[in-house]
């Protein structure tokens, strides 16, 4: 358990992270160039960070072949950061301009989507390519 509570932790604070350093990015290209900066990277480069950091987290080596379902438990907190922060984000774009429902659906749904993928999947491959661990334990050393 406590390594997912790690898992969560990293996962969110690398979500966070990575979405402010991409959103300055995109402010900061977008200010230059003075034409509009396709901000669709966004959307995906933070979540897919944010999960592969939990999954790696959450399926570090261990004693014993980690369940196929904890990488998929390792994202579960960093997706419902995403899924409020782009829910806040379009909430506040929607009253500022006139946003198409599709494009209000794909903000939400895309981050979410990415996690959820990325964790079930590294969760699977955890559990597939597992193997004992050769090192011998402390105590074993002691």
């Amino acid at each position: 358990m406590r390594r997912l509570a790690w898992a969560w932790v990293s996962g969110t604070l690398v979500y966070l992270v990575v979405l402010a350093a991409g959103a300055v990015l995109v402010g900061v290209a977008s200010t230059r160039s003075g034409a509009p900066v396709a901000a669709w990277p966004l959307l995906v480069v933070p979540p897919l960070v944010a999960g592969l950091t939990a999954v790696l987290v959450a399926t570090a080596r261990a004693g014993a072949r980690p369940p196929r379902t904890r990488g998929l438990v390792a994202v579960a907190v960093p997706a419902v950061a995403a899924a409020v922060l782009t829910t806040v984000s379009a909430v506040q774009a929607a009253a500022r301009a006139d946003v198409p429902a599709g494009v209000r659906a794909a903000d939400l749904a895309v981050p979410v989507v990415v996690l959820l993928l990325t964790g079930g999947l590294g969760g699977l491959l955890a559990h597939l390519r597992w193997k004992p661990s050769t090192r011998p334990s402390y105590a074993e050393g002691v």
